[in-house]
């Protein structure tokens, strides 16, 4: 009975103008680990609680009823792009872009080419002949914001391969933080982003996930498998694993943007 109350809750009361921070009260005993500006600037971020998840082409995703409790609410535009390291990407670099720290976005395809947004600001975009990348100058032919269009092409040729590569690093897991991402990278791999800490005196840690998946859909906050209707990881030293709904990771595999790296 209680798992047919709290589907019915989550789709047929869709909640706007949500949050992390005020729809997610962390358990008692725990407070928010606020460590740098991205830790507040991700939990202030738009929420929709109660909608379903769309992929690109707005046609609902099945099989996540109890895979997720509510989603980010932005555009993922009307390809198949915006997948699971294309939503890591997009936090961060919408991050940078709303601090005005532009010189940080920067990202590498598949390939090791890196790409910034300076670059394309400059009307000079990538173009391939077959198998070689050249860059020329034109100007895009999408009237999108300048940072929804950089996107576009970085989700084209980047992927969870070039992350795990060339933009992030390993970060211990005991200092994890909103902004972390735990990757495997491959062809495909997968990425789930961490959007919220949470420790109680005893320095016991939590954590949320989010993810975006195949096809390009919205980015959502999971649920933990583990766990009844919770969203909360616990970081408990004698599991390895981190379980989610879109795969599974080992602590091993947590890593940070580089372009976090110095983040107060």
């Amino acid at each position: 009975m209680r798992k047919l109350l709290y589907l019915f809750l989550l789709f047929t009361s869709i909640t706007l103008g949500q949050t992390i921070k005020n729809y997610f009260e962390p358990p008692k005993g725990y407070e928010r680990e606020l460590l740098n500006d991205y830790s507040h600037w991700i939990i202030d971020q738009p929420i929709i609680v109660g909608e379903t998840v769309l992929t690109y082409n707005k046609y609902p995703v099945s099989g996540l009823n109890n895979v997720y409790v509510a989603k980010f609410d932005y555009d993922i535009g009307k390809k198949n792009l915006h997948q699971c390291a294309d939503a890591a990407i997009y936090l961060n670099a919408k991050y940078h872009y709303s601090t005005g720290n532009l010189h940080n976005i920067k990202y590498h395809f598949n390939n090791g080419t890196p790409y910034y947004f300076s670059t394309y600001k400059e009307n000079i975009l990538p173009k391939y002949y077959g198998d070689k990348q050249k860059f020329i100058n034109k100007k895009p032919s999408s009237n999108k914001r300048k940072i929804d269009g950089y996107l576009e092409i970085i989700w084209m040729y980047a992927g969870s391969y070039s992350l795990e590569k060339y933009d992030t690093y390993q970060v211990n897991i005991n200092d994890i933080q909103p902004g972390d991402i735990f990757i495997y990278g491959g062809f495909p791999g997968h990425v789930v982003s961490v959007v919220d800490v949470i420790v109680n005196k005893n320095g016991n840690k939590k954590f949320m996930l989010a993810q975006s998946y195949m096809p390009a859909q919205d980015q959502h906050i999971l649920l933990n498998p583990r766990k009844e209707f919770s969203v909360w990881h616990d970081l408990v030293s004698n599991e390895n694993e981190i379980i989610t709904n879109g795969g599974n990771f080992n602590k091993t595999q947590l890593r940070r943007f580089i372009n976090l790296k110095n983040e107060r």
